[in-house]
């Protein structure tokens, strides 16, 4: 097993384990509701988080969960899930909104490390694929893709981050390798909708 590196692409997704319960449990919060999407992205609605604050586009059709215990989640956001596939799907596809505040410069091998380390808490025998430059909210930054599985089940993933200031943004992809091509189209419209405000 290769060790960390918090591309939080690893979320805390409906079929990963999380606490004593086995499932995440959501805090209500008093912020703006979803609204339908007035964008170029038909089907989406549109999300706005107040803090930290931005707001992001995400297929009608999933659910999301917000607000997760950080002491459980190490920084998860938010969590947007594809609906089942069918009665017997086992895990749904997901994309894991999370933060990280850095109490010191940070550098490319640190956010990676990130990525990984954070992957670590839900993902075993994750290997990486491959590393890239990419944009998220307009700003310069990475991409990492990699495979693990979660609860013995196979799951190829990718993250995607940026900085500003002292906090880095990642979005996490994950999905079974049967079904990533199927829900990808709508992770990256969910990741190019992505703005912080």
């Amino acid at each position: 097993m290769a060790s960390a590196v918090a591309i939080a692409l690893l979320s805390a997704a409906c079929s990963l384990t999380l606490g004593g319960s086995g499932k995440p449990t959501a805090i209500p919060i008093n912020d703006a509701a979803p609204q339908a999407s007035s964008s170029a992205h038909a089907g989406m609605t549109l999300y706005a988080n107040a803090d930290p604050s931005f707001t992001v586009a995400y297929p009608s059709t999933w659910s999301y969960q917000r607000n997760l215990p950080a002491e459980t989640t190490g920084g998860v956001l938010m969590v947007f899930r594809a609906p089942p596939e069918g009665v017997v799907d086992g895990y749904q596809d997901n994309i894991v909104v999370w933060d990280h505040e850095w109490p010191h410069p940070v550098t490319g091998r640190d956010v990676a490390a990130k990525v990984f380390a954070h992957a670590h808490k839900w993902i075993a025998d994750y290997h990486f694929l491959r590393r890239s430059r990419a944009t998220l909210s307009g700003l310069k930054g990475g991409q990492i893709e990699y495979t693990g599985t979660n609860e013995d089940r196979p799951l190829r993933l990718v993250t995607v981050w940026t900085g500003t200031g002292s906090t880095t943004y990642f979005i996490t992809y994950a999905a079974e390798p049967g079904s990533y091509e199927h829900d990808l189209r709508a992770a990256r419209v969910l990741i190019e909708s992505f703005r912080l405000t």
